[in-house]
């Protein structure tokens, strides 16, 4: 999606839409992963299993970051990066690397959940 939920600052800060919509539709439905851009930063916050990665420092002017915001469990600043996905059968494994190569976040693997949801 366009706007992360949950995200480390930036100029445009979290989508209270997205946190009280998305969020909620997420736990019910069993995704584990929400992928975004918007701010441009790298942030990865991990709220009720659900990993939220905003990925937007990929070539536009970088936004501040900052310590404490809700969820939030690793980012970094005035860094470009991209986010590798690799998916092997039931496993999806994603690497955050600096566009210089060095491993920024993860490497951080997601079982999918056989269980059908109970909506």
């Amino acid at each position: 999606m366009h706007e992360p939920a949950w995200n480390a600052g930036g100029d445009h800060g979290n989508n209270a839409t997205a946190q009280t919509v998305i969020q909620p539709l997420c736990v019910a439905y069993g995704v584990q992963i929400v992928l975004a851009g918007h701010n441009h930063l790298y942030s990865r916050a991990v709220n009720n299993g659900v990993h939220h990665i905003t990925s937007g420092s990929g070539g536009a002017p970088f936004y501040a970051v900052a310590a404490g915001w809700p969820y939030v469990v690793t980012y970094t600043a005035s860094t470009y990066e991209f986010v590798k996905v690799d998916i092997q059968g039931a496993t999806m494994t994603f690497t955050t690397v600096s566009s210089g190569g060095s491993v920024i976040d993860g490497p951080i693997s997601i079982v999918q959940d056989s269980t059908p949801p109970t909506p």
